[in-house]
């Protein structure tokens, strides 16, 4: 059995030098804190869009997609007591008929059954794979 011992000479910093070690430190963890923080409350308290209806009456939410790229609108699931899904469609964008492939609008129509405030969330992805390419927060309210 062979032990080998390195020789590792400890140095100390000058106290003038340790105080902009530690000063430096602390900035970077409070830049840290504070950018952790932010980014947070954004993500959690941000709606991409607010829409008011009466109750019983029914209301759109329209995205962009790319169907034939294999992408599409998916929604979390909704208390359907309270907002029920009427339909979804697809409709091309493409002018002309002949062309294969493309962009198309997908329409989500929706009713409100009770009164308050709901979230419609809505990701956009491919259906085999987990990974979420856009996510869009609705917040509705249904007087």
């Amino acid at each position: 059995m062979n032990i080998s011992r390195s020789s590792t000479k400890i140095t100390r910093l000058e106290p003038k030098k340790m105080v902009f070690y530690l000063i430096g430190v602390i900035g970077l963890l409070l830049c840290h804190s504070l950018f952790a923080f932010h980014s947070f409350k954004a993500e959690t308290s941000q709606f991409d869009t607010t829409i008011s209806q009466v109750i019983n009456k029914s209301f759109t939410v329209t995205f962009k997609g790319c169907p034939t790229c294999g992408f599409s609108w998916f929604l979390e699931p909704v208390d359907t007591t309270k907002i029920k899904l009427l339909s979804k469609t697809i409709k091309p964008i493409n002018k002309d008929p002949g062309m294969v492939g493309g962009y198309a609008l997908e329409t989500w129509t929706f009713v409100g059954l009770r009164k308050g405030v709901y979230q419609l969330v809505f990701y956009y992805k491919r259906p085999w794979l987990e990974e979420r390419s856009a996510t869009k927060r609705i917040r509705v309210i249904i007087e």
